[in-house]
């Protein structure tokens, strides 16, 4: 129904009641040029007819975008290139701004390297020159030989399916995770639609497949895993109880891996801080705002960027407080814009925020996801949304101002028999915005006598 429909269904009406009489009144004159009898007076009348009976909520919003982001420097540094502007499109690991000392956290990052090369060196060492002492080695002989069979005995025992017979354990993995990853993305435009629905079903099934395949490549690879590791250890066992006399002191092993930990934290963040030399597109988007230029030197922290994904659109109504109990999630909505007036949209309610944003008069937010926005829409952009309460399609129907309905669903009219009127009780269904259901009392065609 387009918006221009909605706001002239209750003028339409009134029309048809009006018209319906004057066409009465005309259905006498041939009647009066005849001998006959006075003419009987034909009241305006109004059709009962079939169609759509709806009940809305019509209100005003505005589009939103959820995908905004800004983009923060994550080291200091001087601005040594800007690649966008405002209004451009980039794509995801597009690089839109490159800062400069890229030379000098490389020196950083070679002595954080070495530093941690030496910090294991020293633990190398520490145990090497402590050796072990023979029946601890014994023990852990013992122990790791356990481990070898009971892992040798789980990948003897594992049945290999016949996707995977001809794949490593870890080539399985990664293919498997691909076919996931694909089942994944098909089935997500349809994760929301109704369980029942059958393309939903579908691509349910061959998700649940995926990844059963993919937990057996896991646990397959986990298992030869397991026995690597574990000969891996009886290995070393082996090693300490042929060389080791004494063990190393714990303290000392403690102090040891400290260095180590300090280290490697070390190297991670100034690796962290090289990599923040050149900020990249996070997605593919259009950038909104640039807030920096070349040569001027930024904070950690400061913003950068201002970019959003000019599709992800949603629009944001508020509803008056004596309309929001009857609004819930999933209702459909349609969608109309100052910007394409042309066009009707689908919607749906995706979210409501249980919290006034108004006092006077009292309001609340409601968000409405858009099946598929109009390609001249943004943020920011004026929307009108009809939300759907309610909706009743071939019912049998009248004017809704022509009946006045009782609280228990009851109504009296009139029905003009062709020489005179007949009082009718009526039972109604929905009562809609502009028309009302007609449950019992009446027979399309019927005319009923307009008040």
């Amino acid at each position: 129904m387009k918006r221009w429909q909605i706001y002239l269904l209750a003028l339409l009406a009134l029309v048809v009641i009006s018209g319906a009489g004057y066409l009465g009144f005309q259905g006498t004159i041939p009647f009066a040029q005849k001998d006959t009898p006075e003419p009987v007076e034909v009241p305006p009348t109004v059709e009962v007819t079939r169609g759509e009976v709806r009940q809305t909520i019509i209100t005003p919003g505005q589009l939103t975008n959820y995908q905004t982001i800004d983009i923060l420097a994550g080291t200091t540094g001087p601005v040594e290139a800007v690649n966008v502007r405002p209004g451009a499109a980039v794509r995801a690991g597009e690089v839109m701004v490159r800062l400069g000392g890229r030379e000098q956290l490389e020196m950083d990052v070679a002595a954080a390297e070495i530093a941690l090369l030496e910090a294991q060196q020293a633990l190398d060492v520490l145990f090497e020159a402590a050796g072990t002492n023979k029946i601890q080695a014994l023990e852990a002989i013992t122990q790791y030989t356990g481990q070898v069979k009971d892992a040798q005995y789980l990948l003897d025992n594992f049945i290999v399916p016949s996707n995977q017979v001809n794949l490593e354990p870890m080539e399985g993995v990664e293919v498997l995770k691909a076919s996931l990853d694909h089942a994944r993305g098909a089935f997500e435009p349809y994760k929301y639609y109704s369980p029942g629905n059958a393309t939903r079903q579908k691509f349910l099934i061959e998700l649940n497949l995926a990844q059963s395949d993919y937990n057996t490549a896991v646990r397959r690879l986990e298992y030869v895993n397991e026995l690597e590791i574990s000969q891996s250890y009886l290995e070393k066992a082996q090693h300490d109880y042929d060389t080791w006399v004494n063990g190393p002191d714990p303290g000392d092993v403690d102090l040891v891996q400290a260095h180590i930990d300090n280290a490697n934290a070390a190297l991670e963040t100034t690796r962290a801080r090289l990599d923040d030399l050149i900020i990249s597109a996070p997605f593919d988007g259009v950038v909104l705002d640039v807030a920096i230029h070349v040569g001027e030197t930024v904070s950690e922290g400061s913003n950068m960027l201002q970019m959003a994904d000019p599709h992800a659109l949603e629009v944001l109504v508020s509803v008056v407080e004596e309309d929001y109990p009857m609004v819930a999630v999933d209702q459909p909505v349609e969608l109309y814009f100052d910007a394409a007036p042309e066009l009707e949209v689908s919607g749906q309610v995706e979210r409501i925020v249980p919290k006034r944003v108004s006092s006077s008069p009292p309001l609340y937010e409601v968000y409405v996801s858009i099946e598929e926005a109009p390609k001249m829409v943004v943020a920011g952009m004026t929307a009108d949304a009809a939300i759907i309460l309610a909706q009743q399609s071939e019912a049998l129907r009248l004017p809704r101002a022509l009946v006045q309905a009782n609280s228990d669903g009851t109504a009296t009219v009139s029905v003009w028999l062709g020489d005179h009127t007949e009082e009718r009780s009526l039972t109604v269904g929905l009562r809609g915005d502009t028309f009302i259901e007609i449950l019992s009392g009446l027979k399309e065609g019927e005319q009923v006598v307009g008040q």
